[in-house]
Parts: C-alpha cells; structure tokens; sequence
C-alpha cells in the first residue's frame, strides 16, 4: 500500500535533517516521490487535511506518536490542550475546538 512503515520514515526524517546521505541527487529524487505519494495520499485521506499531515495511519485520530517524535514542554502542553478527554488521542473533534 501507500502507508510508511517505522524505518521508512525514520529514514526519510534523517535524511530531511542531513543524515548519512550527501548525495544531492538522491535526496532530490526521494523527495520528489515523497511529494508524489502525500498528494496521492491527499486526495482519499481526508484525516490528512484535517490534521495538517499528522495523522500517519489514517485513522482519523492523532496518537501521541504521530503528534510529533521531538516532544518539549510546549509541545507537551500544546498535545495536552487538544486531547480534552486525556486518553492520549486527539479526535478530529478535539482537534476543531
């Protein structure tokens, strides 16, 4: 399918920051699949819109996880303040309030 698996986008995330890779062509050619794969993931997920992208699994919900995988303390409280219920989800609900 189109989904990224943990490694893949471990992978994509280090080479985004100037990981192991230096060879401009390669980091050009990857990112231009990647642009490729987001639109053709746009245009079902509906979820992605919502969540500005977050919503890695497309299932409507914002895991902690899929939030951010650098947490400080403002992100913390940003997370915090959407999961009204504090179940450690955001809800698309949750997200719009």
């Amino acid at each position: 399918g189109n989904f990224v698996d943990k490694n893949e986008l471990i992978n994509a995330v280090t080479k985004k920051s100037g990981g192991s890779s230096s060879d401009p062509s390669k980091s050009s050619s990857s990112s231009a699949m990647d642009s490729k794969r987001r639109s053709e993931t746009k245009s079902y997920n509906a979820a992605d819109s919502i969540f500005g992208g977050k919503d890695l699994n497309s299932d409507g919900q914002l895991q902690m996880s899929e939030f951010t995988n650098e947490w400080t303390d403002d992100l913390v409280m940003e997370f915090r303040e959407k999961d009204f219920n504090n179940d450690g989800v955001i809800t698309e609900k949750e997200w719009r309030k």
